[in-house]
């Protein structure tokens, strides 16, 4: 911290006292070879300017720098400008509006606030400094602005007028900082060049908003549309599941149903087979005086059950206890088909006859189709196959079935569709006379 040398007040960084003005001379540093050539102050090895007068020192071999050229800019939104542009291309504020305004509103700012400000570099200072502490000018009140445009014509005097205090309240409203009661005039085209250009901003920070309004209502819109959508598909969701449920409850209840149907009938069944089984025990224990009892009677049919059945397994070739005694041998009677009476005899019977009857079907369409032909009705397999596609799709091994029953004939054994459309299918004298019974 550095005194003053005249009142003796304390400042840390300033150049010039901000009490009395005069300039602050610092200790000189140590001398190292350079002086300042108007005071004779030694110099540091890199200092440019004298600390006790000010005068500037250029170094050793220092090649004068040159300037930067200055490129023109917005002063509103910084946008690169060529040097006869009158308007900016990205915000549309005039290029002279924009540093007149600037070189005011901190005027303005001054004045409000009851600040001083510097006459040479125009620095704002608070009330109680005197200089200026970056170039040491003298501080003065900083003036009201006033922003009342001189017309360019005594006939154009009343337009300007309102013009001018329409602009002035546009830039008051709008933070410009302009005050109606001040000194400073701006030119009547600037200041309307800054109107129209405060009159765009406020449109369009109007149509803005409305723009956001708007896109709030359509995502607020379609945010509902698809919560909406989404209960729906819930709803329609939890609607399937209670249908799959109750379909699968009466599933499980017709289940349930059949099972204890079927447990009821198997329970009568039994009851019958024990009721009739009972019954032949007691018809054969009276017919056979040597069995003392119906108890005995019951054993020995039990027995004699059971030895037909370990007899039986001993010729089913299908048995783990086959041996192969007691089978028939091939020529015997009853060899390749079912036991009599068993439920495999049934099964033969039953399909046996419904071959039968498709036999019977066969020839009555054969008649049709070879209706008036000599000497007995006849036709090919490619004519009768598309006349079967909607009876049935067995025609192939009813043919070979009829063949075998002697009703018809044809040559070949196996008939295939295109290959065999041109063989021709006759019927025989036994067809006339065939029957399903």
């Amino acid at each position: 911290m550095t005194n003053c040398q005249s009142c003796g007040a304390k400042d840390q960084n300033s150049k010039f006292c901000v009490h009395c003005g005069i300039k602050i001379v610092k200790p000189a540093p140590k001398p190292v070879g350079r002086s300042c050539s108007s005071c004779g102050v030694a110099l540091t090895p890199t200092q440019k300017f004298c600390t006790s007068c000010g005068t500037k020192c250029p170094l050793p071999g220092a090649v004068a720098a040159v300037p930067k050229p200055v490129v023109p800019s917005c002063q509103g939104c910084n946008a690169v400008l060529t040097a006869t542009s009158k308007f900016c291309t990205s915000c549309g504020m005039a290029t002279g509006v924009a540093s007149a305004a600037n070189s005011r509103t901190s005027a303005a700012s001054a004045g409000s606030t009851g600040n001083k400000i510097c006459k040479k570099c125009n620095n704002t200072f608070p009330a109680s400094k005197s200089f200026c502490t970056s170039c040491g000018g003298n501080l003065v009140a900083a003036p009201t602005v006033q922003s009342s445009p001189s017309p360019p014509a005594a006939t154009n005097s009343s337009n300007s007028s309102t013009i001018s205090s329409s602009s002035s309240h546009r830039r008051g409203s709008s933070g410009f900082g302009f005050s109606a009661g001040g000194t400073g005039k701006l030119p009547g085209k600037a200041m309307h060049q800054l109107s129209t250009a405060i009159a765009a901003s406020e449109d369009n920070g109007e149509e803005i908003k409305q723009k956001r309004a708007a896109d709030e209502a359509l995502r607020q819109q379609k945010l509902a549309a698809a919560e909406a959508e989404k209960q729906q598909k819930l709803a329609t969701a939890e609607a399937e599941k209670r249908r799959l449920a109750e379909i699968r409850e009466k599933r499980k209840q017709e289940a349930a149903k059949r099972e204890q149907e079927r447990k009821e009938k198997e329970q009568a069944f039994l009851q019958q087979q024990i009721a009739n089984r009972s019954s032949s025990s007691a018809d054969t224990a009276s017919d056979k005086g040597h069995r003392g009892s119906s108890m005995k009677g019951l054993t020995s049919m039990w027995d004699q059950k059971t030895k037909e059945a370990d007899q039986e397994q001993r010729s089913n070739i299908f048995s783990q206890n086959y041996d192969g005694s007691g089978g028939l041998k091939k020529g015997d009677k009853g060899y390749g088909t079912a036991p009599e009476g068993s439920a495999s005899a049934k099964r033969a019977e039953k399909a046996t006859q419904w071959v039968k009857e498709q036999i019977v079907q066969l020839i009555q369409i054969i008649q049709d189709l070879g209706e008036g032909m000599k000497p007995l009705p006849y036709t090919t397999f490619g004519i009768l196959f598309v006349e079967y596609e909607n009876i049935s799709d067995t025609l192939v091994g009813i043919l070979q079935r009829a063949k075998k029953y002697g009703v018809l004939t044809y040559e070949g054994d196996m008939l295939w569709q295109g290959q065999s459309d041109d063989v021709q299918i006759h019927l025989l004298e036994a067809a006339f006379t065939f029957k399903a019974e």
